[in-house]
């Protein structure tokens, strides 16, 4: 599961690095969501875990700032939030 993390963390990390610099776009909302797929299974196995939980928040949270960020409407946003069900 750590180096699953690890790898999580990196597509988190590029995801949010991708919405700050203006680029808050399908790829920063693509390896934001491959973060969250990862996290949302160490959380699953590691029910107990606060580490694993944190960093889904962390995610969730990450995927709500790049819908803003990108201003998505409509439907797009719908969809996007459909992601964090």
């Amino acid at each position: 599961a750590d180096a699953l993390s690890d790898l999580s963390q990196t597509q988190n990390d590029l995801g949010l690095h991708l919405a700050f610099t203006g680029r808050a776009g399908d790829e920063a909302v693509r390896l934001l969501t491959l973060a969250q797929e990862v996290r949302e299974k160490n959380a699953a196995a590691f029910p107990d875990s606060n580490r694993y939980r944190r960093e889904l928040a962390e995610t969730l949270n990450n995927l709500g700032y790049v819908g803003v960020r990108a201003a998505r409407t409509g439907e797009q946003l719908q969809a996007a939030l459909k992601t964090l069900n």
